[in-house]
C-alpha cells in the first residue's frame, strides 16, 4: 500500500511540475483578485514556462492529491482484500473531501504543501536509513 503511495506521489508531483511549467496560474495567484481581472482581460499574471514558483506549486497540489488518492485506495483494497472499482471511488471520495478541507484557503493551502514536503522528506529519511 505504501509503495503505491509512493509511487503515485512520484507520478504527481511530476505531472504537476509539467502542469506548473505550461500553466499561466500558480495557485496561490488565482485567488488573488487582480489575477482574475488580468485573466479576463488575456494579460496573464505568469507568462508560461517562464515560472518556477507555479511549478513547484502546482507539483505539491497534484502530488498531495495523488498521493491521498493512492494511500486511500490501496488501503482499503488491502483492508477488504478485493481490488475492483470500488476502491477507486472510495479514493476519490477521500481525495475529494481532502481537497475540499485543504484548498479552500491559503492558510490550509500552505500547510497542505508543508505536509506533502514533509512526507517527501520523511520518505526520504526512512528509505536511507533502510
Amino acid at each position: 500500500a505504501l509503495s503505491d503511495s509512493v509511487f503515485g506521489l512520484c507520478n504527481g508531483l511530476l505531472y504537476g511540475a509539467v502542469w506548473g511549467m505550461v500553466t499561466p496560474f500558480a495557485p496561490f495567484v488565482v485567488q488573488n483578485s487582480d489575477a482574475v481581472k488580468s485573466a479576463v482581460s488575456s494579460k496573464f499574471p505568469i507568462r508560461p514556462f517562464s515560472s518556477p514558483t507555479a511549478m513547484y506549486q502546482n507539483s505539491l497540489l497534484v502530488g498531495g492529491l495523488a498521493f491521498v488518492w493512492s494511500l486511500s485506495t490501496a488501503s482499503i483494497a488491502l483492508i477488504r482484500r478485493k481490488q475492483d472499482g470500488y476502491n477507486n471511488l472510495f479514493g476519490l471520495t477521500v481525495s475529494v473531501g481532502y481537497s475540499r478541507f485543504f484548498l479552500h484557503s491559503n492558510a490550509r493551502l500552505l500547510l497542505h504543501n508543508r505536509v506533502v514536503g514533509g512526507t517527501i522528506c520523511g520518505g526520504i529519511l526512512i528509505s536511507s536509513l533502510w
